[in-house]
């Protein structure tokens, strides 16, 4: 009788729950996780300030105080809660400067994933799944890359295609990718000849 039932599970199309039923085990079990959830916060707490600052700084953070310059934080002597982490050498808060220059950070760090991360992805699935002369191609590609260090590639980039947020988010995008191809190509070299991949081939 049970072996009816198992066959009449399958064949009513309740197979399908048990991913699901695994995928919610898998993340109740990350929730559980403290140095995960401890991570998960963090993010979410530097998102969340650097998409809107002016809830946790209340200082202009370009408005300049010389009479109150190089305050030291505020659990320091001579601090002042005012200015939690201080101020610069111009009497700038420091706290909202981090927080308002956050967001160019998280934007260009976003968009140069989002750009970088499916070129390299596709490039490196097309490098190590036909192999051949297009493995060749790309891998070339990545040594070419990687022989000039990133900084001066960097900068080489910006002094042609100049300042901009936009053409710093295409210089990370550009110096990124090769890092995603490799990963990916490893991955699909090793996978390439399990046996579930021959058995689908040989199925068509």
């Amino acid at each position: 009788m049970s072996g009816v039932r198992a066959d009449r599970a399958l064949t009513d199309g309740t197979d399908t729950v048990l991913p699901r039923s695994r995928l919610w085990a898998a993340g109740g079990r990350a929730l559980t996780h403290s140095g995960l959830l401890f991570g998960i916060v963090v993010v979410l707490l530097a998102t969340l300030a650097a998409i809107a600052p002016q809830t946790v700084a209340r200082q202009d953070p370009l408005a300049q105080d010389i009479g109150n310059r190089l305050i030291p934080p505020a659990w320091m002597t001579g601090g002042k809660p005012e200015w939690f982490l201080g101020t610069d050498h111009l009497g700038r808060d420091i706290l909202s400067r981090v927080l308002y220059g956050s967001r160019v950070s998280l934007a260009v760090g976003l968009w140069s994933v989002a750009i970088g991360g499916p070129i390299g992805l596709l490039l490196g699935l097309l490098a190590g799944y036909r192999g051949g002369v297009m493995d060749v191609l790309v891998m070339r590609l990545v040594d070419l890359h990687l022989a000039f260090p990133f900084v001066l590639l960097a900068m080489a980039l910006i002094a042609i295609l100049g300042p901009g947020l936009w053409k710093m988010v295409a210089v990370f995008s550009l110096t990124s990718w090769m890092l995603y191809a490799r990963t990916v190509r490893a991955s699909v070299l090793s996978l390439r000849e399990r046996e579930f991949v021959q058995a689908a081939r040989a199925m068509g």
